[in-house]
């Protein structure tokens, strides 16, 4: 795939956990896409990550233990 940093045929996509919050109001987020570029090695999100991340809140109602796929 082509990196949106340098425009090289270089990056791949590398699945990532995150973790959010604080004691019972954490919340994991797993495989989240993150592009890697060989070349310029730029990290980044793709832009429909960041845009179905904002829609969590501190207001988010999520059991500790649940998880929430923003993908």
């Amino acid at each position: 795939m082509h990196c949106d940093i340098c425009g090289r045929e270089d990056a791949h996509i590398h699945k990532i956990d995150r973790m959010y919050g604080k004691g019972k109001h954490t919340v994991t987020i797993r495989n989240i896409p993150l592009a890697i570029c060989s070349t310029c090695d730029e990290r980044y999100f793709a832009p429909r990550i960041l845009d179905n991340a904002e829609q969590l809140s501190p207001d988010t109602k999520v059991k500790h233990s649940e998880s929430t796929c923003l993908v």
